[in-house]
């Protein structure tokens, strides 16, 4: 059965895990689910309502995935939200994330690494900035690394080495 864009089921996701996403659809074979991103500022600020209706391809049932950044959205027409309150308890679980925030750490994906490697990424903690990351006391910064980027290892390294910070790479992929 073929689907008309105005029917389809859209889910939208940070950018940042986009790859993620469209990998595991793509292996459940979710092909009549459009898959579409939105941007990727972790609260910073919160994603606003006028973001969310101006996105291409966006159908008449569109579900948000994400974590705090869509914590400002609430009752837009034909769309849900599925909020977590950090978004990396998506891919590793509620329970194991708030172990590692609570061990002090400063969770980052692989699109952030990219990001980061290329420029994009304004946030460049150095171990004196850690302290005040989320509010809590940050002492480490974790790669929780989906192995959806092959150059996510080398990167990681080279932001260790590059912010003097403490580092775990974390597979969860």
């Amino acid at each position: 059965m073929k689907f008309s864009p105005e029917d389809q089921l859209t889910i939208a996701v940070c950018e940042n895990f986009i790859k993620e996403a469209s990998q595991i659809f793509s292996e459940q074979g979710w092909n009549e689910i459009h898959l579409i991103s939105f941007p990727a500022r972790c609260g910073r600020p919160s994603i606003a309502a006028e973001e969310i209706m101006i996105l291409p391809h966006r159908s008449s049932d569109t579900i948000l995935i994400g974590g705090h950044c869509l914590s400002d959205l609430h009752r837009l027409e034909g769309v849900k939200t599925v909020v977590e309150k950090n978004c990396f308890s998506f891919l590793c679980g509620r329970t194991f994330v708030r172990q590692l925030v609570a061990e002090g750490a400063f969770l980052i994906s692989p699109a952030w690494l990219r990001n980061w490697k290329s420029g994009e990424e304004e946030f460049i903690p150095g171990q004196d900035q850690l302290a005040a990351v989320d509010e809590a006391v940050t002492n480490k910064v974790v790669l929780v690394d989906t192995l959806i980027d092959a150059q996510s290892k080398n990167f990681f390294d080279i932001f260790l080495q590059t912010t003097g910070s403490k580092g775990e790479r974390i597979e969860v992929g």
